[in-house]
């Protein structure tokens, strides 16, 4: 049977340089990424499989922010969340630890194997650079993939 979810895994995960086994191209993954202009600065990626098949979803957890600014940050976040000529952006606010979460859903028939690269590359820019230019927060590692499960229940 064909796994179309773990050809787009793969690529991923070669883009990032990570050991690739069978179990990531069902399941998928979380991965480390440093911001390439600021390398101090770390955004936690998951790469998951969307519940109808036919999607891959992106996550990245882009922050904590300060309780007085939780608000008004989710606010703005949900004001720009299209990322125009490729896919719309979806931001999580989890208000128990004031982590944001930004999420993209992609469907395989708008996906091609030369767009894939650049659309993770534009979704971990645009998720990591939009907070960061709108609150005080610093990202974090924070998320983990029994979070990422429970929030992907909501993206698709």
């Amino acid at each position: 049977m064909e796994n179309p979810f773990g050809t787009y895994a793969a690529a991923f995960a070669r883009d990032l340089n990570l050991p690739i086994d069978d179990r990531m191209l069902v399941e998928g993954f979380t991965a480390t990424v440093a911001d390439q202009h600021r390398p101090d600065q770390v955004l936690r990626l998951a790469v998951m499989p969307g519940r109808s098949g036919e999607e891959v979803i992106l996550a990245c957890n882009i922050g904590t922010v300060a309780a007085d600014r939780a608000s008004a940050v989710y606010g703005d976040l949900l004001d720009d969340a299209l990322l125009p000529g490729a896919f719309n952006m979806n931001y999580y606010l989890d208000p128990n630890c004031r982590e944001v979460t930004a999420a993209a859903v992609l469907s395989y028939d708008d996906l091609s194997d030369a767009d894939l690269r650049s659309y993770a590359e534009a979704f971990l820019q645009r998720a990591g650079n939009r907070l960061r230019g709108v609150s005080e927060s610093k990202p974090t590692a924070r998320l983990d993939w029994h979070q990422m499960t429970a929030y992907s229940q909501s993206f698709v």
